[in-house]
């Protein structure tokens, strides 16, 4: 267990907390996932998707540890990097703007999230349900950040996230790594 001092507010954004910058809710990529002819023409895939309401995760996690094929496995996998794909398509270039319908003004974000900042030994926490790297790419990689993804994911809001990019971690190896990336820094601790 870690044990440290937090700030007495933290910020908690909720699923869907960029749908106005672009991003997409889950019945969105539900949708996506879906709609991919791929997913259409393979009736197991098809079939697992219709079993929940509009949840692609379950969906995704029943395919990936059932009894399903590994060509199943592999289309599923593709079609949701894809869906993931798009997401980070829509967000990555959403800039500052007074014609756009919902501009992001980043000096009142960075006023916002300020109050949440930690000082010295006391941790500020920001907590996010969502699945996109919308405040990754705009807050740029400051520790501890999203712990273990690299600096070039941070660096640049327009550039793609690509597959190499991914980082699936050990859940032994993810504790004791994230635990330490904790304690080495004060500031703002982000968890995805």
């Amino acid at each position: 267990m870690i044990e440290f001092k937090s700030h007495n507010l933290i910020l908690l954004t909720g699923a869907g907390f960029t749908k106005n910058f672009g991003g997409f809710l889950g019945s969105e990529m539900w949708s996506q996932i879906f709609n991919e002819a791929k997913i259409q023409s393979n009736n197991p895939l098809r079939d697992v998707l219709l079993q929940g309401d509009c949840d692609f995760e379950t969906a995704y996690s029943t395919v990936m540890t059932g009894n399903f094929s590994e060509e199943d496995k592999g289309i599923m996998k593709k079609v949701v990097e894809r869906a993931y794909k798009n997401l980070d398509d829509a967000i990555k270039d959403w800039v500052f703007n007074d014609d756009s319908p919902y501009p992001v003004n980043w000096y009142g974000w960075g006023k916002l999230t300020n109050l949440f900042a930690g000082q010295g030994d006391v941790k500020g926490l920001f907590f996010t349900l969502n699945q996109d790297i919308f405040i990754e790419r705009r807050s740029g990689h400051r520790p501890p950040g999203a712990p273990f993804f690299t600096q070039g994911l941070y660096n640049g809001h327009c550039r793609d996230f690509t597959p190499d990019k991914f980082v699936t971690l050990s859940k032994e190896d993810a504790i004791a790594k994230a635990e330490q990336s904790f304690k080495d820094h004060a500031g703002l601790a982000y968890i995805q």
